[in-house]
């Protein structure tokens, strides 16, 4: 379940091989109902993450023009210029699974969740 539903990310070349492997490998052990919910909270985990890294290297300015030009690109229905640069700023997709399960694991086992 977890390879299917991250290879069309794999195929796009937006997700690594070794955080679709571990995708896969998580959902054999955890099931397909846990599987969802934690591949939807690592999105979140990916996004502090990069939040982080993008003020740790001090691009906050140029991250947030970023996201304006692409959201009014949105807005217009047309497709963002060249104006936009494609950061290289990037977070691998297995270090933040890997960090979601270890959340969830403490969590769980602090009773916050069922």
């Amino acid at each position: 379940m977890g390879l299917l539903l991250l290879l069309p990310f794999m195929l796009r070349n937006y997700l690594g091989g070794g955080g679709w492997k571990l995708a896969g490998t998580l959902g054999a052990f955890v099931g397909p109902g846990l599987l969802v919910k934690l591949l939807m909270a690592s999105v979140f985990v990916v996004g502090v993450m990069f939040l982080l890294l993008v003020i740790y290297k001090g691009q906050l300015r140029e991250t947030l023009r970023n996201v304006g030009r692409w959201v009014a690109s949105l807005v217009g229905f047309h497709m963002p210029g060249l104006e936009v640069s494609r950061e290289s700023l990037t977070i691998p997709y297995g270090v933040a699974l890997a960090f979601t399960v270890v959340l969830y694991g403490i969590a769980r086992s602090l009773g916050w969740i069922a």
